[in-house]
C-alpha cells in the first residue's frame, strides 16, 4: 500500500508564480534516490546522471530565453538552484501579466544517448 503524505503548501495563496522575479528551486530525485552522485572527502562527486543534470542546467538558459541562471548545487538526491525569470512583452499572455493560462511546457527532444568523455 502506498503512503500518502499530507504536506502543507508553502506557496503564497495569491502570488502569481509565473511573474518576473528571482525563484529558489529545489528538485528531488524520485523517491529521493541517490542518483546524481555521492559525497566523498567532503566533496560532491557527480555520477553520469549528475553530469547530465549539470549540462541540462546550463542548457536551460539557451532554450528558455526568459530565464537567467544564477547559482546551483547538485547534491546526491536533489538540486538547489536560483533562477531569475524576466518576462518579455512577447511572453506576456493576452490580457496582461498573470492572466490567462500559462504557455504549454516545451516538448522534450527525442530520446538521445548521453555520453561523457573520460
Amino acid at each position: 500500500m502506498q503512503r500518502t503524505r499530507n504536506r502543507r503548501s508553502i506557496r503564497l495563496p495569491n502570488f502569481d508564480y509565473s511573474s518576473s522575479g528571482a525563484y529558489f528551486i529545489t528538485i528531488c530525485s524520485f523517491e529521493r534516490r541517490y542518483l546524481f552522485g555521492k559525497i566523498a572527502n567532503n566533496k560532491m562527486i557527480l555520477s553520469d546522471i549528475g553530469f547530465i543534470v549539470a549540462e541540462e542546467w546550463y542548457r536551460s538558459a539557451d532554450i528558455r530565453q526568459e530565464i537567467q541562471l544564477d547559482e546551483f548545487v547538485i547534491m546526491p538526491n536533489h538540486v538547489h538552484s536560483i533562477v531569475f525569470i524576466q518576462k518579455s512583452e512577447s511572453s506576456t499572455p493576452a490580457g496582461g501579466e498573470g492572466h490567462g493560462p500559462p504557455p504549454p511546457p516545451p516538448q522534450p527532444p527525442p530520446q538521445k544517448k548521453y555520453c561523457r568523455a573520460t
